[in-house]
């Protein structure tokens, strides 16, 4: 194990002084761990998984020597219950010393906040948190989030809408089952009649299991995932046939594929969304793109375009989200975090709508949009809370 990581570390200088130390246990993976102390912040290294042994040894070896070095009692974690250090919060050396306070950090907040330390903002943003999945407080699967807010605190404003991950950690591995659950939503019954390749490759033993479990909510959870959307179009589109070979397949190449579509203009280039009420809440149905990519494979419309009109189409649903919160806000500053926006495609698509709308945009200087940057958000929420 590396026994000099603290000179490998990323500093970062900040505005304003962390008067109680506090560490940032990050995510579960492609996770860095953060100190903050006085005006200085140390990111570690990331851990690429802490579901591999050996990562999560490193991730150990680097809280032991934050702890030991500089006494920290304060620490921040992810509210997902599933990930690993979480037991460390409760057995680990750190177990019933004095004046050890715990902070759970809702993950899309952390992102928003990291980007917005980065930028040094203060004053109310737009979130919006674009990724794979985090443990919502609703409990439910977020990663298509919108948020108004400072660094004391955040509202959610609205999400994209829930759609099922049949078997849940198996539905990331085989995205085709993200795609099919859509699928099932729109057109019932009649999903087995669709012309398209997609559906003709469907499993025809398997997918009767998995739609009783869809219908019966057996291990089904629920998520607003723009990350699982981008799995399930690059199923759609046959991208993806069964199982992932690396992290993120899906959407790189969907990402790939819609840079080759030439265009001259972008009108026209887009499925239709909308935003809805409920009980108070912003929804973002994006059902009618799931349809319209439906209509297009069936009037054989080439794959570099629909892909294509899936980036525009969620750059457009980003834009008039905005516009919708900043008529009762009057927000007009934007912060963009989260991995689906290492897609550079969609950023740019989204940057180029909202600086013409008049909002000023907001990413990541020296940080990753990833979850890399997920601990830098957690120590500033936990300062806040702290104080």
């Amino acid at each position: 194990m590396k026994k000099d990581f603290l000179f490998k570390t990323k500093r970062l200088n900040s505005t304003k002084e962390f008067k109680y130390p506090v560490i940032g246990l990050g995510a579960q993976s492609k996770t860095s761990l953060a100190l903050a102390r006085g005006r200085e912040i140390f990111i570690s290294e990331p851990c690429s998984d802490l579901n591999d042994a050996v990562e999560f040894e490193k991730f150990e070896y680097i809280l032991k020597s934050f702890t030991d070095k500089f006494g920290v009692k304060n620490f921040a974690f992810d509210l997902h219950p599933a990930y690993n250090y979480r037991q460390l919060i409760y057995d680990y050396r750190l177990k019933g010393a004095r004046g050890i306070k715990f902070f759970g950090i809702q993950h899309h907040q952390a992102h928003i906040a990291s980007c917005m330390f980065e930028n040094n903002l203060a004053d109310k943003i737009i979130g919006v948190a674009f990724d794979g999945t985090g443990f919502g407080s609703d409990g439910n699967l977020w990663g298509g989030e919108f948020f108004t807010g400072n660094l004391k605190s955040f509202e959610r404003a609205a999400h994209l809408n829930y759609m099922p991950l049949i078997g849940g950690q198996e539905a990331i591995l085989e995205p085709w089952r993200i795609a099919a659950a859509l699928l099932h939503g729109i057109f019932k019954d009649k999903l087995l009649n669709l012309k398209i390749d997609f559906v003709r490759g469907l499993d025809k033993k398997k997918w009767p299991v998995l739609r009783a479990m869809l219908e019966k909510k057996i291990n089904s959870p629920l998520s607003s995932s723009a990350g699982r959307l981008f799995d399930a179009v690059s199923s759609l589109l046959g991208l993806v046939k069964a199982k992932i070979t690396y992290e993120a397949e899906g959407p790189i190449k969907l990402e790939n594929l819609a840079k080759n579509f030439k265009y001259s203009s972008l009108k026209g280039l887009y499925y239709n969304s909308k935003i809805k009420e409920d009980n108070g809440a912003r929804i973002v149905d994006t059902r009618e793109i799931v349809s319209g990519i439906v209509s297009d494979l069936k009037n054989g419309a080439g794959l570099e375009k629909i892909a294509f009109k899936f980036h525009n189409s969620l750059a457009g649903i980003i834009l008039s989200t905005a516009e919708l919160i900043r008529k009762t806000t009057s927000i007009d500053r934007i912060v963009l975090s989260g991995g689906v926006f290492q897609n550079k495609l969609l950023s740019s698509l989204t940057k180029a709508l909202l600086t013409k709308k008049r909002f000023t945009v907001f990413e990541h200087l020296k940080l990753s949009p990833g979850d890399s940057s997920i601990c830098l958000g957690q120590v500033v929420l936990a300062d806040s809370m702290r104080r």
